[in-house]
């Protein structure tokens, strides 16, 4: 028996090969993330890249144990096994070979994904699906698609083709007696199980194993698509999600919320259910007894960095500079999160982002918060949402509808001539149907009105936008910037001719900024465009206001405007409010990611591995880690940010929707 211990059976070759070679072919695809992102690696020193690429083989070992575990076990078995049968061969090998080949174009859709998200294929990939021809069309207009499929086609024949000569070897049964198989096999399965958890500790791989350099871009270049994917959806589903209450359960629950109501309760606020929400009575004054009209206009990826008004010189918003002159422009804004139906929720329910899916899509789930759309209905107002696409996209209308909006405008009732591209109406046409509504309604009314045009594939109206030249970085979304600007401008020229004009509070917001593969530049990720423009409120003088602010300042601050007593379960400030004591704070969040912004200093932790305290500057565009010098701010901080994300997730999860 020994002498056949040193040739193992042909089972094993193949395996031990197939494992080589899915290798090769997974680093590869690492390479290619490395290349296609190299702008990220150029300040970073080549040792710590190459240590990213080597702690990544461990995720590529993980991903590859887990395809094969179950065909290597099958491949044993008698009368289906590869050296019993020849039909079960074939049938195993192609199915894995089919898998392998979803592996693989995994690996490359994460190389774009990360490029537009700044992440990795996780859980808010898998939310979109249902939208699949939505999806299909994004990725059509804003990535090199087709080289992406030739190359990917290319990848899985060539692995098919090497695979197939491997599997000649099988042709010929191995003259290895039974306890030596078994012995090869419990060995193989070893091997298999210790390179699934990528470990010998108690604690499995995940994906904070690969958060071991300094530098942003290091780390995630150490992980890999597909398993960053499958872990989220496993933990997602099998309720040990880094979503679950239990993974942010940094205090006790009664801490968490005394220190959130200590952030956002102002001093004259008289809480209504002081154990348990941050529910609340304000009482604003009221000059006199008009009812304003509300309107609120979301601005598609309107990020600061483009902004002239806050410091660009491209001349990219000719329109917005001009009227922020005006107006309360907000210099130091920021978005919740990365996606639309956060800042959606941010700004028209006062509810920060949300770790995993978008609250607008959980069904039965409890809404810590009461909207501005339900605030104004009982105070007799009208109330629309227009919008020039899908108003079934990320569940906006039966969401929103739920919380007290009675009108909607959506794709469908747009002339199909009006439609420039897939993702819906253009800008200038939809600003066009809002005035013509808003000309003809009863008032006071509360308009909400969302754009789209600032998205990729930038799809202009004709070519007279085309004013940055190809020369120019990013100069297709500049166009569509600057597209997006001109038809705000039309839409205020033609409104101000309005009765309703003089007698509305115009609210201008970005439902978040654009992260342009730049996913380490958290300020300018987050960092957005805002301001509040009221002609005919005298009372209320143009001013810039540099403190920091959060999406969910929005809400409060607009009843302050608006006067009166509400009830309200705003969980950001009033930012005209007197008696506030800070320069402002901001929470912000991506995932499993959040951020605590107060002064100069930002507080980042990346849930269960890494935390940090940086200096910014908004002129330098950098993050300095002060973590060790500044330590008792770090605390605060990171109690401040801890005590929200809790709160948040704890009151989210806590019963039936309301």
């Amino acid at each position: 028996m020994f002498k056949y211990l040193i040739k193992p059976p042909r089972t094993i070759i193949y395996w031990t090969g197939i494992y080589i070679l899915g290798m090769i072919f997974l680093s590869l695809e690492r390479l290619l993330f490395l290349w296609r992102h190299h702008n990220l690696a150029r300040s970073i020193p080549a040792a710590e890249i190459l240590s990213g690429l080597i702690y990544g083989m461990k995720f590529d070992m993980s991903v590859l144990s887990y395809l094969i575990a179950p065909f290597f076990i099958l491949s044993f078995l008698p009368y289906i096994g590869f050296e019993f049968s020849k039909i079960g061969r074939k049938i195993i090998m192609g199915i894995f070979y089919a898998l392998f080949a979803i592996v693989l174009l995994l690996g490359l859709v994460d190389i774009e994904y990360f490029g537009a998200f700044g992440d990795h294929l996780g859980v808010w990939f898998y939310t979109y699906l249902d939208q699949p021809g939505m999806v299909w069309y994004s990725i059509k207009t804003s990535t090199p698609y087709l080289n992406y499929i030739i190359g990917w086609i290319i990848l899985t024949a060539i692995f098919i083709w090497a695979a197939t000569r491997l599997g000649r070897t099988l042709k010929t049964k191995s003259n290895i007696d039974l306890i030596t198989r078994i012995i090869y096999f419990v060995a193989g399965g070893l091997f298999l199980a210790i390179t699934m958890r990528g470990s010998f500790s108690v604690a499995a791989l995940d994906w904070g194993g690969a958060y071991h350099a300094k530098h942003y871009f290091t780390n995630e270049l150490s992980l890999n698509g597909t398993f960053t994917l499958s872990r989220s959806l496993y933990e997602y589903y099998n309720d040990v999600s880094r979503h679950n209450p239990k993974t942010y359960k940094f205090m006790p629950s009664r801490d968490a919320l005394r220190t959130v109501q200590e952030l956002v309760v102002s001093k004259s606020d008289s809480l209504l259910e002081p154990e348990s929400s941050l529910k609340r009575i304000s009482r604003y004054p009221k000059n006199d007894s008009v009812q304003y009209n509300v309107v609120i206009i979301f601005m598609e990826s309107w990020a600061a960095r483009f902004v002239g008004a806050l410091g660009c010189n491209l001349g990219v918003t000719p329109f917005f500079d001009s009227l922020a002159e005006k107006s309360i422009l907000f210099e130091n804004m920021y978005a919740s999160g990365m996606r639309t139906n956060r800042g959606l929720l941010s700004v028209l329910c006062s509810f920060p982002s949300l770790p995993g899916r978008t609250v607008m899509k959980l069904y039965g789930a409890s809404l810590p918060f009461i909207s501005l759309p339900q605030i104004l209905s009982e105070r007799g107002y009208q109330s629309y949402f227009i919008y020039g696409g899908d108003l079934m996209f990320d569940n906006m209308g039966g969401f929103f509808r739920k919380q007290g909006i009675e009108n909607f405008v959506g794709i469908e009732d747009f002339p199909n001539r009006d439609e420039s591209s897939k993702w819906g109406i253009p800008d200038h046409i939809v600003l066009a149907r809002a005035n013509q509504i808003f000309a003809q309604s009863q008032q006071p009314f509360f308009g909400t009105i969302l754009t789209l045009s600032n998205h990729d594939p930038f799809v202009l109206p004709d070519k007279s936008f085309e004013v940055f030249p190809e020369s120019l970085d990013y100069h297709e979304g500049l166009n569509a910037f600057r597209y997006s600007d001109w038809a705000l401008g039309r839409f205020f020229e033609a409104a101000s001719k309005e009765p309703y004009f003089n007698n509305t509070i115009f609210v201008l917001i970005a439902d978040h900024s654009h992260v342009m593969d730049k996913p380490d530049d958290i300020i300018g990720n987050f960092r957005i465009a805002s301001l509040i423009y009221c002609p005919g409120r005298p009372d209320i003088m143009p001013q810039r206001i540099s403190r920091i602010c959060g999406q969910v300042d929005i809400s409060p601050s607009l009843m302050h405007l608006l006067g009166g007593t509400v009830i309200h379960e705003s969980w950001g400030v009033d930012i005209f409010d007197s008696t506030l004591q800070s320069n402002g704070f901001a929470f912000i969040n991506n995932g499993a990611n959040y951020g605590w912004l107060e002064d100069s200093l930002l507080y980042y932790e990346r849930v269960g591995t890494s935390s940090n305290l940086f200096l910014w500057n908004l002129s330098s565009q950098r993050l300095i880690d002060v973590s060790d010098k500044y330590l008792d701010y770090l605390r605060r901080m990171q109690h401040n940010g801890r005590a929200m994300l809790q709160l948040e997730v704890e009151l989210t999860h806590q019963g039936p929707s309301k």
